[in-house]
């Protein structure tokens, strides 16, 4: 009887050393996923700021052109206007009457 409980005594610890080292391995995986999903994260988060960065600077860039499209244009108008302000003069009149008669006079 003595050597069925060795064997089962050595069996036991066969078996305790086994689900150690399992779990040791799984504690290990576990900390290798979490370090690899931070990793993706980290990336994935850069990859948005970059994307970011690339918007507003286009943005910015389409406002820039837009202003300076509009300087353009109020300095054209000006130059116009001061090429002919009798005329000018006579559409805005005639602009505000138009305007007023159609919001005011009805």
């Amino acid at each position: 009887m003595s050597r069925t409980n060795e064997k089962h005594t050595t069996d036991g610890e066969d078996t305790d050393n086994r689900f150690a080292s399992d779990l040791a391995s799984l504690q290990n995986s576990f900390e290798q996923l979490r370090e690899d999903v931070g990793k993706l994260l980290g990336g994935a988060v850069n990859a948005v700021k970059s994307g970011a960065g690339a918007i507003k600077s286009q943005a910015a860039g389409a406002v820039s052109d837009i202003r300076d499209r509009g300087n353009e244009s109020l300095d054209r108008v000006g130059k116009q206007i001061g090429r002919n302000p009798m005329l000018s003069a006579g559409i805005a009149f005639g602009v505000g009457f138009i305007v007023a008669k159609r919001f005011f006079w009805r």
